[in-house]
């Protein structure tokens, strides 16, 4: 960490803080997930923000069906499509992030097979301790783009082979 105080660096930030909370071990490793939440919030905002994507893990598991013995197999991965700052002064900035994301468990008898989503999240930052630290985490849908009409998706095996090839990028933490 560690981003300048500009309007790039608070955007950089936001971006990164993002993509860090959208990592498979950040939905099933809690210890993972505090140590990213405690590097990237604002000390009044962890508690509260802890509490949520706790909260936001477990009904996700429980929604894929993934226990700690299949975790392993969920896919999770995110990736910024862009970013935009709507506000910033040097102690605070306003930056929404749009969002692509995958998320599923490849096999045959899944309760949701893997698919793809669009969010675009609002993330206020305040300068604090020399970096940008996370306040509020705000999340809407979209935008989302039409599928092509030509494409079908891979199979479970295919993507349970994408999952086992490739690792998630770390970026915070």
């Amino acid at each position: 960490m560690g981003y300048p105080r500009t309007k790039d660096g608070a955007a950089a930030a936001a971006v990164n803080y993002q993509v860090a909370r959208s990592t498979p071990g950040y939905f099933t490793d809690a210890a993972l997930r505090q140590q990213v939440l405690k590097a990237v919030m604002t000390l009044a905002a962890l508690p509260g923000q802890q509490q949520q994507d706790d909260q936001m893990a477990e009904g996700l598991m429980a929604s894929l069906g993934v226990t700690a013995k299949t975790a392993p197999d969920m896919v999770m991965r995110a990736a910024s499509l862009g970013s935009s700052v709507a506000s910033y002064s040097s102690d605070t900035a306003t930056v929404r992030v749009w969002m692509s994301e995958v998320v599923g468990v490849p096999t045959e008898k899944s309760q949701m097979p893997v698919a793809g989503t669009w969010s675009t999240y609002t993330l206020i930052l305040q300068w604090q301790d020399g970096d940008w630290k996370v306040a509020t985490i705000d999340q809407a849908d979209g935008p989302t783009p039409l599928v092509a009409a030509d494409s079908s998706p891979s199979s479970t095996s295919d993507l349970r082979l994408a999952n086992e090839e490739f690792d998630a990028p770390r970026y915070a933490g």
